[in-house]
């Protein structure tokens, strides 16, 4: 549909249907402070009640320590990485893995707001080699955390600003020597139906007890759009070690808390 817009129709539609809005900095219950865009998911949910995700948050709040290393692949503004943050304290490590280079200075920006001590911030997606390149789908900023590698924008507002962006590949055993860090006691992923590819990257470090717990947010509809069944996703990491402590495993819509066998 895009290709049938002339430029300057697509140029008077997005000034007259998004003009410029000020990013704001929220502050939330938790307690913790982000840069919002005010009429996105994330800027909506602060601003209106203070709290974004409440499950989740909570789960950060049960499964992360003092010291523990933190990997947030998928991390988009870097809210939940600053969290995990608070969390882990100085001596812990947080990672943020994202591939949108719009997003790289806002998560620095929600790390440093929240006083992060110890982070690195990758701006590659996983993958199980280093090398290739790929494009991945952007929607619009108010929605940027829908981006993907594998789903596009199909109509109306999105489908007029369809952009997409060249990105590139890390491995997780990469990260743990690039950082410096020798496991990975929490792994959120979030990748808006890229997981089948990200699990098995993760694979060999689980395997080895490198992936201590692993919170994974399944999008079964974008998956089987590519042929991809869910449940095969969640038998490769029960067959490396992994447990279900949290979520229902029969229905993969949503996040599922894993702890690898080595964990009490």
């Amino acid at each position: 549909m895009s290709r049938l817009v002339p430029p300057i129709v697509k140029s008077f539609w997005e000034k007259a249907v998004s003009p410029p809005v000020y990013r704001v900095i929220a502050d939330s219950s938790l307690p913790l402070r982000a840069y919002v865009h005010p009429h996105s998911h994330l800027g909506r949910s602060l601003l209106a009640t203070g709290r974004y995700e409440v499950e989740t948050e909570e789960i950060f709040r049960s499964e992360l320590r003092r010291s523990d290393v933190f990997l947030d692949i998928g991390a988009n503004e870097g809210f939940l990485s600053a969290f995990a943050a608070t969390l882990v304290g100085q001596d812990g490590v947080v990672i943020a893995v994202e591939p949108q280079s719009r997003l790289q200075p806002l998560i620095e920006i929600n790390l440093r707001l929240n006083n992060a001590q110890r982070f690195h911030i990758i701006h590659r997606a996983i993958g199980d080699t280093s090398t290739g390149t790929a494009r991945i789908n952007l929607y619009p900023e108010t929605n940027n955390g829908q981006s993907s590698l594998m789903k596009k924008p199909r109509f109306g507002w999105t489908a007029i600003r369809r952009e997409q962006e060249e990105i590139t590949f890390i491995t997780p055993r990469d990260i743990l020597a690039e950082c410096g860090v020798d496991r990975f006691d929490l792994v959120k992923v979030d990748v808006e139906g890229f997981e089948h590819k990200v699990v098995d990257a993760l694979l060999p470090l689980v395997r080895e007890g490198k992936v201590r717990k692993l919170l994974l947010d399944y999008h079964a509809a974008i998956l089987a759009e590519f042929g991809i069944d869910a449940a095969d996703i969640h038998r490769k990491l029960i067959d490396a070690g992994m447990r279900v402590v949290k979520g229902d495993p029969t229905q993969l819509t949503s996040y599922l808390l894993y702890h690898h066998s080595c964990v009490q």
